[in-house]
């Protein structure tokens, strides 16, 4: 990529500012399907009503938009070790097959966000 094709500054800043409010259609997707509001899904609990769409909101949030996990982590109000632990978490979940209600609600969501 040479000097000229760069994007600017601006167009850059317009472009994760455009990640950013698609992430946070998915954190309110998440927050509806699993009937957990905003405020639980950045909140600090850690009941399995809480952490399952948080881990969930971070898998796809990561999986579709490829931010940074400093990104992530302040959209959560949390650690990026804590993210990179979310995403583990699902991942395991997903390659080994023993909680198929998570690959059935991420498909779910996937379906609901492509509308």
């Amino acid at each position: 990529m040479n000097y000229w094709t760069m994007p600017s500054l601006k167009e850059r800043e317009k472009a994760m500012r455009k990640r950013l409010d698609y992430a946070d259609t998915i954190i309110k997707q998440v927050c509806e399907y699993y009937k957990v509001s905003n405020k639980d899904i950045r909140g600090k609990s850690r009941r399995f009503i809480h952490t399952k769409p948080r881990f969930v909101a971070i898998w796809l949030i990561k999986d579709e938009l490829g931010l940074k996990l400093t990104a992530i982590s302040e959209m959560f109000g949390r650690n990026h070790t804590t993210i990179i632990h979310s995403l583990r978490t699902i991942q395991d979940s997903l390659s080994q097959k023993y909680d198929t209600d998570i690959s059935d609600d991420i498909k779910e969501i996937k379906k609901i966000l492509s509308y």
